[in-house]
């Protein structure tokens, strides 16, 4: 007979310190009770699903409903990593402070590229994107009294008041307090580099239109002169066909040059996912448990989600019997870095499948990952964490299809899907479960569909 539905689908809840919570515990050691009367032939099928960071804990909820939907007719244990995350970057980015350095940056960055927009339109790029530090602009002395205003509204932002409730941003206001003129040259730095950025994809997507302009040979900079330079920049927006460049990019330095904590919280959301997998830990011993149970084994993870499938299979690989027995992983929007999936060893039996959005709607989720950022951050999440919160700007993320398609690593999977499409209308980073015919789509790659 078929055990009951909440005996066969487990949803373990974890408190900020990894732990299980009381409710949980009680209902993992049920579910793995009833595991172990099941029947050993045909061998059970569990699927093993996380969703990912910066969402609530009803969210993560919501995600286990659709979990337990897919696999509706096996065993599911779905892992909600209740760490206040959401809350914790609500507090860092939706205050006055932030979006007033925000606002800072991008006048800074418009006031020199105005003043002298040759530091800012460099050529002869060695790759897209690539760009050499910016050095600093010529401002005559009207443009350097306009600086003189816009910095000196930052000793206005930096104030206790203005900092919200984090810890963190609080102890940075402190900081700056104490030595003001550090957070003016922060600032100036995130706007030159925002500036130059820009200014390199901009030269990428104008050059046919300012070629006649080069010297002969061309030599290692543009010479343009500033009306010259106007032409080619009003030309740009609809060459380069990304208008969500600029506030991007402002957004991007700001977080790498002047306002560190989201770069912290992001280290430490990794570590949580390798901490659930440490000796003793619940991860460690859903696996231990299954390994001696020797069922069949699904993986899913979504964002965060699928750097803890890595940390998974990197624990299953080491167990015999369980690495023959994983038989599928199913990554959504993954955000784990291709080094970091590069080094996670293969299951030699598993079929593997990915989707992610295209990079097309990437760079236009305006406004759709609230309250992370205020809104003010024109792309999605897995942009941020490539241009912003990893150590390297750009660097290669797995979920995103301006890395994966030209890697050699793409051919570990047997299917990468691409959305939105008529088919599969996913629009969002987050949610993906919450798509119908995104579930039908990871039914069939687990084998249910």
């Amino acid at each position: 007979m078929t055990q009951d539905l909440p005996a066969r689908h487990l949803r373990l809840v974890l408190d900020d310190d990894l732990r299980l919570e009381a409710a949980s515990e009680r209902e993992y050691r049920a579910w793995r009770a009833a595991l172990g009367s099941a029947p050993e032939e045909p061998a059970p099928r569990v699927l093993i699903a996380a969703h990912g960071g910066l969402i609530s804990r009803a969210a993560g909820e919501i995600f286990a409903g659709h979990v337990r939907e897919l696999y509706a007719e096996h065993w599911t244990v779905t892992f909600i990593t209740r760490t206040g995350l959401e809350e914790a970057l609500d507090r860092m980015t939706n205050t006055h402070l932030f979006s007033g350095l925000v606002a800072a940056v991008s006048r800074l960055a418009a006031l020199y590229r105005r003043a002298d927009p040759g530091a800012f339109f460099p050529g002869e790029w060695a790759a897209r994107e690539a760009v050499t530090p910016a050095r600093s602009p010529t401002l005559n002395r009207r443009t350097r009294t306009q600086e003189g205003r816009i910095l000196a509204h930052l000793g206005t932002l930096a104030r206790p008041e203005f900092a919200g409730e984090s810890a963190e941003v609080q102890a940075l206001v402190r900081g700056w307090q104490a030595n003001p003129v550090e957070l003016s040259a922060a600032v100036r730095s995130a706007a030159r580099q925002a500036g130059a950025r820009l200014g390199a994809r901009t030269w990428q997507s104008v050059r046919p239109q300012v070629e006649r302009l080069l010297p002969r040979p061309p030599g290692p900079r543009v010479s343009l002169t500033p009306p010259e330079l106007q032409a080619a920049l009003a030309n740009a927006a609809a060459a380069a066909a990304d208008p969500n460049a600029w506030q991007a990019y402002v957004v991007e330095e700001l977080i790498r040059t002047v306002f560190p904590p989201p770069r912290t919280l992001w280290e430490g959301m990794k570590d949580r996912m390798a901490a659930l997998m440490g000796p003793g830990a619940v991860g460690t011993g859903l696996l231990e448990f299954l390994n001696g149970r020797s069922p069949h084994v699904s993986l899913l993870g979504h964002s965060l989600g699928g750097i803890l499938l890595d940390h998974l299979a990197r624990r299953a690989v080491a167990l015999s019997p369980l690495r023959e027995r994983v038989a599928r992983a199913v990554y959504l929007a993954p955000a784990n870095t291709l080094d970091f999936a590069r080094q996670t060893p293969r299951l030699p039996r598993a079929e593997y499948a990915l989707m992610g959005l295209t990079d097309a709607e990437e760079r236009n989720e305006v406004g759709q990952i609230d309250p992370l950022l205020s809104g003010l951050y024109p792309r999605t999440v897995l942009y941020l964490v490539s241009n912003a919160l990893e150590d390297e700007r750009g660097t290669p993320i797995l979920g995103m299809q301006r890395f994966l398609p030209g890697d050699p690593f793409h051919r570990r999977f047997r299917t990468v899907t691409w959305v939105p499409t008529p088919q599969l209308p996913q629009f969002t980073h987050h949610g993906f479960l919450e798509t119908p015919a995104v579930r039908a789509w990871v039914r069939e790659r687990l084998g249910v569909g």
